[in-house]
């Protein structure tokens, strides 16, 4: 996992703590156990749909009451998980951290290495159901992933790790790769987008049935996040990876009306 106590933030905002979006991907906060006592007790495990990122809440009130004043003390305290920081240039890295850490920080794709984000696209395409290979590192005739069926066609691949729109010119030479390598229709995944002349090859190869889909960046990452089943389902799962529940630190304190 990429979330681990040992790299909890040492104060949580009060804000993180009752938010039901993600601070990282700004996905769905599902609340994996909740108790509520009397007046303020009380705690709540949260975690994010999409990439796992956790909030521990727990709200307590002193057994002491004042007379004087009519009020108890009470404390919220909190930890929340923190982003393990990845080699983005290890191409050993296990391609499930890998997509977790995508989908917490979309930004760091363009610090991936170019064939650690092949492999994590290839991945992909195996969660939604393709049998999908990454191709040789070199010498991989424009192709880096193909898609196979049970018939025996192939859908070819090209991964682009770049900053800049894809122009006009690279879906051709896509074209001429799918050509020589046999394949029967074509893929363009890249981390940006796609100029109009671009969008508009590969509308014409699709009218002369040579179909090519784009995938930009944005496409990629909702299918990462349909790919991926909810990081925990429930506080057993989530107890079962992280044990005992984390040190918690005093987020603030309080003082409420008791009788």
């Amino acid at each position: 996992m990429i979330w681990n106590y040992d790299e909890t933030v040492s104060t949580p905002h009060e804000d993180d703590l009752a938010s039901e979006t993600c601070v990282f991907c700004h996905g769905s906060m599902r609340v994996l156990m909740e108790s509520m006592g009397p007046r303020a007790g009380g705690s709540r495990v949260r975690a994010c749909e999409g990439c796992g990122w956790w909030t521990y809440w727990q709200q307590t009130r002193s057994i002491t009451f004042d007379p004087d004043t009519g009020r108890h003390r009470w404390s919220l305290y909190g930890a929340a998980a923190q982003l393990r920081r990845l080699d983005e240039i290890d191409v050993s890295q296990g391609l499930d951290e890998v997509t977790r850490y995508l989908l917490a920080k979309p930004g760091s794709r363009f610090d991936l290495h170019p064939r650690v984000f092949e492999e994590t696209v290839a991945s992909v395409f195996r969660d939604m159901g393709f049998q999908a290979d990454v191709t040789a590192y070199t010498a991989d005739g424009g192709i880096d992933v193909i898609l196979r069926t049970a018939d025996g066609r192939t859908t070819g691949v090209q991964v682009k790790r770049v900053r800049a729109a894809i122009e006009v010119h690279e879906i051709r030479a896509l074209a001429g790769a799918l050509l020589l390598g046999g394949h029967t229709r074509g893929v363009y995944v890249t981390t940006s987008r796609f100029r109009s002349g671009a969008v508009a090859a590969a509308r014409r190869l699709s009218e002369l049935s040579m179909p090519v889909e784009l995938i930009d960046a944005e496409r990629f990452f909702d299918a990462m996040r349909i790919s991926r089943r909810p990081a925990y389902q429930d506080y057993s799962e989530w107890a079962k990876v992280f044990g005992d529940p984390p040190d918690l630190a005093t987020v603030y304190e309080n003082e409420m009306e008791g009788g």
